[in-house]
């Protein structure tokens, strides 16, 4: 048999199979295939076109050198040079314009890249035309099939490729009778074709891309010191633990630990580790990053996820005070801004951009697959032992928090004294690159200025009341420890602060951020005093109020010399002497009253003899007659019943300003 024997054989063989195929589904049967157009051939409209698609290519290629991405350079040669391409200007769909990035992509794929430069190859700029096949063979089949055919293959849910031709057969023969299916064999070989990174994209999601084809960053390892960056996370480790329940015995359900822990960027270092039974909140995190302070000092950069404790206002998140409120300027307060350390946020959904993952990894690995009641990151991963201690009869065969500890402390200890193979630490272990002939420092923080800058802000300001002077927290009353110091803010807003320790008190603060004093709620006394301590507890609360208005009026004996209770017409009568003299004033009238402004109210004056003595010669009335006289005698005879003769008066109080009042 000769050689065109054998091939009119095999084409024969290949189109009685094509012929089984349509017998069994006449729906199937292949329309004859257009021809590639030639490229001579190609219309006046296309030609145009393909030049233009070519030229944009160019174009956006030639904006890569100045930094732009693909995508910025795309854009903006679609903005400043759309004059150039009349035609592709409305080319996309429904009108719109096809200088886009995605087509920008497309059409650089057709070119291809040349082996010796990697530059593109401009010489294949015939392959932009839209009805250009290479060989002699268009893509197979209907476009609408096509679409149909891809939307159910390339889905996260995953048809088979068998599975995803069979339904879009059924959709093209309900919808689209007439119009060509291609084989399967050509279906598979299309799928070849493709990107295996878009495959997967659209089958498997974009967090496998991310974590199987997305290209990484290489980091310069010179860059970055020991101890300037750290990077905070938390976990749920793969284990049950029993948990007490307050009464000798265990909860009946298991529980899952939680770990914090903050890493040094450079070394992996881990500067702080804590280990909790519940969920942990912002306070925990508060917590290990104060330990981590007090013991290595302050980084320079604070990096963690997007959770909400890792972004709670007034922890990494600023408190805003805009000047609506503040009727100033606008202020900004949050523990990282008092600790100067510049917070950074890893991008959404992006988590092997922390280094802080590969830690995870070894926790995993070798700390949580040493306990019975390992969970395994995955249900097929769990083994039959955690399944039967998780049972009630079991729960007191499962670890406790302190003897997770325990092993935690020695995962720490042999993860710190490992070398490591990375560029970061190069042979050495976290221990030795974390030395303190390594690390970076900063100018240490006292006690009180560290405990200072822990204070959280609340997000609102609190207006102070004045009866206290106090600050109203919901339910809660803060009356201020120096009263004198808060009284000067009465009616006004203020910036409150809490610490992790004690929610019975809290510190205020102007909104510009200067220390006010510390405020306590008050302790509640029994409404009837009846037992000792009680009479104690309340005669301490009623001395304090008397020693608080006792201390007003010594401020305004202080300013005034104690001449605020003469009258004001009475004024001009004073002479310097009298006023560096503290001269005594004479009770010259008093009423009682319960709803007056003071209910022993008292009207004083100079004593006569002064008041002779002072008065000016222009001041001096004109005589007086016999009648004034005798009425003006009688007018004293009737004070002296009323008030008492001037032995019976009462003794003048001196008013003494106590020290440091002001």
């Amino acid at each position: 048999m000769g050689l065109l024997e054998t091939l009119k054989n095999r084409i024969v063989n290949k189109g009685i199979k094509t012929t089984a195929l349509a017998v069994a589904a006449p729906a199937l049967a292949l329309a004859p295939r257009p021809a590639a157009t030639p490229k001579a051939e190609l219309q006046l409209k296309e030609r145009q076109r393909r030049d233009e698609r070519l030229q944009f290519c160019r174009l956006v290629t030639a904006e890569l050198p100045k930094g732009l991405s693909q995508r910025e350079a795309a854009d903006k040669v679609a903005a400043r040079d759309a004059h150039l391409f009349p035609e592709l200007l409305h080319a996309g769909k429904h009108g719109k314009s096809a200088l886009t990035y995605q087509n920008f992509i497309n059409w650089t794929r057709k070119l291809g890249k040349r082996r010796s430069t990697g530059e593109y190859n401009w010489d294949n700029g015939h392959k932009l035309a839209v009805n250009w096949a290479s060989g002699s063979h268009a893509a197979p089949g209907s476009e609408h099939f096509r679409k149909v055919f891809f939307a159910l293959y390339m889905n996260l849910n995953a048809l088979d490729v068998t599975d995803a031709y069979r339904r879009a057969c059924k959709w093209l023969k309900k919808h689209k009778p007439d119009e060509e299916i291609p084989e399967l064999h050509q279906i598979y070989y299309m799928i070849k074709k493709l990107p295996k990174s878009s495959i997967e994209l659209a089958r498997r999601g974009e967090s496998y891309y991310d974590a199987h084809y997305l290209n990484y960053i290489d980091r310069d390892p010179d860059s970055i010191r020991a101890n300037e960056a750290w990077v905070a996370d938390t976990r749920m480790l793969d284990i049950w633990i029993k948990v007490p329940d307050g009464k000798g015995g265990w909860l009946p359900d298991p529980v899952r630990p939680y770990m914090i822990v903050i890493l040094d960027v450079k070394t992996l270092f881990a500067v702080a580790f804590v280990l909790t039974p519940y969920a942990p909140g912002n306070a925990d995190i508060r917590n290990a990053l104060g330990c981590a302070v007090k013991k290595f000092g302050r980084a320079e950069y604070w990096y963690s996820d997007n959770g909400s404790d890792y972004t709670a206002r007034g922890f990494t998140t600023p408190v805003i005070f805009t000047p609506k409120i503040a009727n100033s300027e606008q202020y900004a307060h949050s523990i990282m801004i008092e600790l100067a350390i510049q917070v950074k946020f890893a991008k959404a959904y992006n988590a092997r951009a922390k280094v802080v993952e590969r830690f995870n990894k070894e926790v995993a690995k070798k700390h949580d697959k040493g306990f019975g009641s390992y969970l395994g990151c995955k249900p097929g991963d769990r083994p039959e032992t955690a399944a039967a201690l998780s049972k009630p009869q079991n729960i007191h065969l499962l670890p406790t928090i302190g003897e997770v500890a325990i092993e935690c402390d020695q995962f720490l200890h042999d993860y710190h004294n490992t070398p490591g193979n990375g560029k970061f630490l190069n042979g050495m272990t976290p221990a030795q690159a974390f030395a303190p002939e390594h690390r970076h420092t900063r100018p240490p923080l006292t006690d009180p200025e560290l405990y200072m800058a822990f204070l959280k802000p609340m997000n609102t300001p609190r207006k102070v009341d004045k009866r206290g002077p106090s600050i109203h927290l919901g339910k809660l009353r803060y009356v201020a420890v120096d009263r004198d110091l808060l009284d000067l803010y009465a009616d006004q807003q203020v910036m409150v602060k809490f610490d992790n320790l004690d929610s019975g008190h809290c510190f205020a603060f102007e909104l510009s951020g200067k220390f006010i004093c510390e405020c306590r709620t008050p302790e509640f006394l029994a409404y009837f005093a009846e037992t000792g301590e009680q009479k104690l507890k309340l005669s301490a609360a009623e001395k304090e109020n008397h020693a608080q208005k006792k201390r007003c009026k010594a401020l305004v004996h202080s300013l005034t010399g104690g001449f605020e209770r003469l009258e004001p017409r009475s004024m001009p009568l004073l002479t310097p002497a009298m006023l560096d003299a503290g001269t005594r004033l004479q009770i010259v009238a008093r009423h009682q009253s319960v709803k007056g402004v003071e209910h022993d109210h008292r009207i004083y004056d100079l004593p006569a003899t002064l008041t002779e003595k002072a008065i000016p010669q222009d001041y001096q009335a004109a005589p007086e007659s016999s009648d004034h006289a005798d009425r003006l005698k009688f007018q004293h005879e009737v004070d002296d019943v009323l008030l008492g003769t001037p032995e019976e008066a009462e003794p003048i109080k001196e008013f003494v300003l106590e020290e440091g009042i002001l």
